[in-house]
């Protein structure tokens, strides 16, 4: 069992280290393409963009049904059991197909009812869902034999840095606003042929190809996976259905001040994202070995990562949260105190959403219900807040609802399955952010850091800091031993 244990952490490690190359392409192209829309495109083309990519993504995990968490369950179990793993492969594709074909029909009829007359091609847009839940199932597979590089190579730099590409070349032909969406457009399909090559690369062709379609294990597929795709959807609309309320209460040119300080905040969750994916399928095989206490250990170590390194973001960003924004164009510096709330926000969100990993693959029940009732009460918030006070507002929202969500999500799993996340552990990291933040505002006052490259040194050398200070009085003696261990093995 030690063994097992090690090597999860091991493969954790190495997943989100792996990403983290992936993030910094990725980070590095939806900058520079911030900076080509807000200074090129306008406010109220980036406001746009941010609704039709909403609308075109929640219909995608409406119509992917969960199976980017129940496919790694229902794969482990197949396996346990002595069941070729082409089998759920080739029902997960047949369901993805089936239930994307619906959903592509459904936005073609309801297109003209949402945008009007609108210059975009609906039958174009309805592809677009088709192709990110193609790119979600076949990345999803890839990493059930932990194999990180083909979401990499799809997610983090096929994607973004042909969507900045394609915005260039738009602007270059003189497209007007309508242009980043069709960017948008081709980034998708894209993405999708990266990460379908991917799937074939390392199951072969015979994965899907030597299975029989049964449209009758698809719909168990879909029976299975119902419950976690509510969980799925409601989780990927807490940052999509802010922006189309907002845009309905407020207006575009708002809502992309938001959009923008949203985009800049999903650094800080993007180090979520780094461990989710190897997390998840670790989590699923180890419930399988009967491992509660590596579970509950793997989970909080996790956690207690992604908290302090999220920490260590927020405190420059923060700081400079003007200037950042400033950066895209005058118009989105107004949006510095909503960015800090969205910051707030990231944090109590993404430092404890993989608590809820136990709860799907044990009580898959329980998630749908917690997600929906945050939901709600992120789209009350959001309209009351929204209209009132435009993008501190529905900041604000989106920060109490994430924070509530965290609390029960905690709450819930220690009482149903006995694991218990939050540790004194967390402590040691609070005072190493507060010294952060006091030393960078005081340079910050005692100099002015105006100018991009002074502030984006200082953020870079705060961020170094952080690190260093966690290094030498933030880790457990437990981390120090699995590290020690882990560059043994290597």
């Amino acid at each position: 069992m030690a063994e097992e244990f090690l090597q999860d952490a091991r493969d954790i490690i190495r997943g989100a280290c792996a990403f983290f190359a992936g993030a910094m392409g990725r980070l590095s192209a939806r900058f520079l393409l911030m900076l080509l829309a807000g200074n090129f495109f306008g406010v109220a083309a980036l406001g746009q963009l941010g609704e039709t990519a909403a609308l075109l993504e929640i219909a995608a995990a409406l119509g992917i049904l969960g199976l980017k968490r129940a496919l790694l369950g229902v794969m482990a179990n197949n396996e346990r059991d002595g069941i070729p793993a082409s089998r759920a492969l080739s029902d997960a594709f047949t369901l993805t197909l089936v239930s994307g074909g619906i959903i592509c029909l459904l936005l073609v009829a309801l297109w003209p009812l949402i945008y009007g007359e609108s210059a975009v091609i609906p039958s174009i847009l309805a592809l677009n869902v088709l192709g990110i839940m193609i790119t979600e199932v076949a990345l999803t597979a890839t990493r059930h034999r932990r194999v990180v590089r083909w979401v990499v190579w799809s997610q983090s730099i096929a994607g973004p840095w042909s969507f900045l590409g394609l915005a260039l070349l738009a602007h270059w032909l003189g497209s007007g606003p309508i242009g980043l969406i069709w960017a948008y457009t081709g980034s998708v399909a894209l993405s999708a042929v990266v990460a379908l090559f991917g799937f074939f690369t390392v199951f072969g062709w015979r994965a899907v190809f030597s299975q029989s379609p049964s449209l009758a294990r698809a719909w168990n597929l879909a029976r299975i996976s119902f419950p976690t795709g509510i969980a799925e959807v409601g989780a990927m609309m807490f940052r999509r259905i802010d922006i189309l309320v907002l845009g309905l209460v407020a207006g575009p040119e708002l809502t992309g001040i938001y959009y923008m300080g949203q985009q800049i905040s999903t650094i800080v969750h993007r180090i979520h994202d780094l461990f989710e994916p190897i997390v998840a399928p670790v989590i699923a095989q180890a419930w399988n070995r009967g491992g509660i206490k590596s579970v509950e250990r793997q989970l909080s170590r996790t956690c207690r990562w992604i908290f302090t390194l999220q920490l260590g973001l927020l405190v420059p960003l923060a700081v400079f949260g003007d200037r950042v924004l400033g950066l895209f164009g005058d118009s989105f510096a107004i949006g510095a105190a909503a960015m800090i709330v969205l910051f707030l926000g990231e944090i109590a969100d993404g430092s404890f959403a993989l608590v809820e990993l136990p709860l799907v693959f044990r009580r898959p029940r329980i998630t749908p219900i917690l997600i929906l009732a945050a939901l709600g009460l992120e789209i009350v918030g959001v309209s009351l807040l929204g209209a009132l006070y435009g993008p501190i507002g529905a900041a604000c929202a989106f920060a109490g609802t994430m924070a509530a969500l965290s609390l029960v999500r905690l709450v819930v799993v220690r009482k149903l399955l006995g694991i218990s996340v939050l540790n004194s552990r967390f402590l040691p990291v609070l005072p190493i952010a507060a010294f952060g933040w006091l030393l960078i505002s005081g340079l910050d006052q005692a100099i002015g850091l105006q100018t991009g490259s002074a502030f984006g040194a200082a953020i870079l050398a705060s961020i170094l800091f952080h690190i260093l200070l966690v290094r030498l009085f933030a880790l457990s003696r437990a981390d120090r031993d699995l590290f020690r261990s882990l560059r043994k093995m290597t």
